[in-house]
């Protein structure tokens, strides 16, 4: 098979992606977008790697035209966005989805409070707080 003219992939992957912490108020998009099992699946799927529709839609069996609407509600979101452009064995652009940020944060309150503590972080804090102080 002869090798194409276009690059598949290209090599730079180094991204480093900071937290977003996002109050209530502002989470109405995400909440929409994530309230749809094929949203998280693709949430899920681009955690591992970045990817263009048509390998979003072999990863979890479902058609592209499906895929491409809930990339759009994620892009709203602003949960993923298009980070590359790879080219098919035909030489067709493809856009490359990926996280926007990882993980992201809701809070309760205005930016800035101390309810921003990531969940996990509170129900620990809260367990420490439970226990006993001389239970070993």
């Amino acid at each position: 098979m002869a090798q194409s003219a276009f690059p598949m992939r290209t090599t730079d992957t180094d991204t480093e992606q900071r937290p977003a912490v996002v109050s209530l108020q502002e989470a109405h998009d995400i909440i929409n977008a994530l309230s749809s099992d094929i949203g998280r699946q693709i949430l899920n799927v681009l955690h591992d790697d970045a990817m263009p529709p048509s390998a979003i839609a072999d990863a979890i069996d479902t058609s592209i035209q499906n895929v491409s609407y809930h990339l759009e509600r994620l892009q709203a979101a602003d949960l993923v966005s298009v980070t590359d452009t790879w080219y098919s064995s035909r030489g067709r652009e493809m856009d490359v989805y990926a996280l926007t940020a990882d993980p992201i944060t809701l809070c309760v309150g205005e930016r800035g409070t101390p309810s921003e503590v990531p969940l996990d972080d509170r129900r620990q804090s809260e367990r420490e707080r439970r226990q006993p102080s001389g239970a070993d």
